[in-house]
């Protein structure tokens, strides 16, 4: 039995050397990995030294530059002093980088037809008004068609209107003109008897030969003629009392006109406002007007200025709505959207200053101003929906990009490093540390971040100084 204990025990040991064995290969292989991602130049005359396989992380070195304190001079290497400092933490939310509000358009044909022209491609700068594509349709032209006969139509109301307008102010001086026509008839009246009594005279003189022959025409022709003026006179005042005793007629035949003249332009305006919301543009319409040519394009315009980002759309292709066929986005102001803890509504104002950050651009902060603030708290989460407005000329920021909007929290003492003194290897935070002659590389669990510092976990002690100036040229400094 006791035999069969010490080749338990035995066997039990074996394992265990097996696995101690098992655990420094694995810590040589990844301090190996952290060295080659330090430097990945072996060949550089940098000396690097390797960490000591036991180390632990508060005093990682992934290696060591030797660097006189005159190179150091030359380079412009500043360090910093490490130590505890009591500043407002920076609360970092989760977000995402959208188009600014109204910023990003899906445009689509109103109506039935076929593309038969393109003039933009995705990646292309458009300019408000800009023409993208036009569109042969059929519903088009009947409305033109409809518009060209609508014009006719007010163009024969117009010269009714224009007629009984005429008429009708006539009518408002009707006592002037059935005075004047009376006057004219009693004038008329009176000739006619002179010449009747002359005619009559002639007569009876020409029938006992005294008076002659052309004395007697003349008599009768003057009375032929005194008659005739007497009966249109006559008819001309019949007609004159006739129109002023229809006043109410000849205003109602007006009014009608006018109203007639007013539906014709109303139904011609219908027309061109139907053309518009369809897609025409004024001035094409106004064109058809004035040609009274039929053309069944519509131009396809951009609404704003922007990039083409998707442009569904082939030449002979049938598109109708709701088919988006482009899609047109401006990002020189963008959004980046995130959800605040109801805890720290308090922390946040319309206006409010804040850093946005992204992992494209780790080395890289973008200022913003928060632009909206929802009334509304998320049952859910307890969150807030906030926008922080950026500006974004270079277009570097773009739509759906993960971001991360910092705002500043309560204070708290921190052993803190400057920002500018970190920088990635890898997976790995790293600093350079300023031992004179030695700038140790050195690897960080970085912790809480303010506004210019981070919180250092592990990996510094204090009064330790750090290179904040100069990390480019160390690092790719070969002797």
């Amino acid at each position: 039995m006791k035999s069969g204990l010490a080749q338990i025990k035995k066997h039990l040991g074996l394992l265990t050397l097996m696995g101690l064995l098992s655990a420094c290969s694995a810590e040589k292989n990844q301090i190996t990995v952290s060295t080659k991602t330090a430097f990945s130049n072996e060949n550089t005359e940098n000396t690097l030294l390797n960490s000591k396989p036991n180390q632990p992380i508060k005093h990682r070195n992934l290696g060591v530059i030797k660097i006189s304190s005159q190179t150091q001079a030359k380079l412009g290497i500043e360090s910093h002093t490490l130590n505890f400092r009591t500043l407002p933490i920076l609360l970092k939310l989760k977000g995402q980088i959208e188009p600014d509000f109204g910023k990003q358009v899906d445009i689509s044909s109103r109506i039935l037809g076929r593309v038969v022209k393109i003039f933009v491609h995705p990646g292309d700068y458009v300019k408000p008004g800009q023409l993208l594509a036009i569109i042969d349709s059929h519903e088009i032209s009947e409305m033109e068609a409809e518009l060209i006969e609508a014009k006719s139509h007010l163009i024969i109301a117009s010269a009714q209107k224009e007629r009984e307008n005429q008429i009708y102010k006539e009518q408002l001086l009707r006592p002037k003109s059935l005075i004047e026509a009376k006057s004219r008839l009693s004038e008329a009246q009176s000739q006619l008897e002179l010449a009747d009594s002359e005619f009559s005279r002639q007569e009876s003189l020409y029938e006992e030969k005294i008076s002659s022959q052309r004395s007697y025409s003349t008599a009768k022709a003057a009375y032929e003629q005194a008659k005739n003026n007497c009966e249109t006179a006559k008819l001309n005042f019949q007609r004159e009392e006739q129109l002023y005793n229809n006043q109410a007629l000849l205003k109602k035949d007006y009014q009608l006109a006018e109203a007639a003249h007013e539906q014709a332009l109303r139904h011609l305006d219908t027309l061109r406002q139907r053309l518009i919301f369809h897609g025409m543009s004024p001035e094409n319409v106004a064109a058809v007007i004035e040609k009274n040519q039929i053309s069944g394009n519509l131009q396809i315009t951009a609404p704003i200025a922007g990039i083409i980002t998707d442009s569904d759309i082939a030449i002979g292709e049938l598109v109708h709505n709701p088919d988006t066929i482009f899609r047109i986005v401006d990002l020189s102001k963008v959004i980046a959207k995130a959800d605040l803890p109801e805890k720290d509504l308090s922390l946040v104002t319309v206006g409010s200053l804040v850093q946005v950050v992204v992992p494209s651009y780790p080395q890289r902060t973008f200022q913003g101003t928060i632009s909206f603030i929802s009334e509304t708290i998320s049952k859910e989460t307890h969150t807030v929906a906030i926008r922080a407005q950026l500006n974004n000329e270079d277009h570097a920021l773009k739509a759906n990009m993960s971001a991360h909007i910092l705002l500043e929290g309560e204070e708290r003492t921190i052993f803190a490093c400057p920002k500018s003194a970190v920088f990635l290897q890898g997976d790995y935070h790293c600093v350079l540390v300023d031992n004179n002659s030695d700038i140790v590389i050195r690897e960080i669990i970085p912790g809480a971040e303010t506004r210019e510092y981070i919180e250092v976990s592990d990996g510094l002690s204090p009064d330790e100084k750090v290179v904040i100036k100069g990390i480019k040229e160390l690092l790719t400094l070969k002797f």
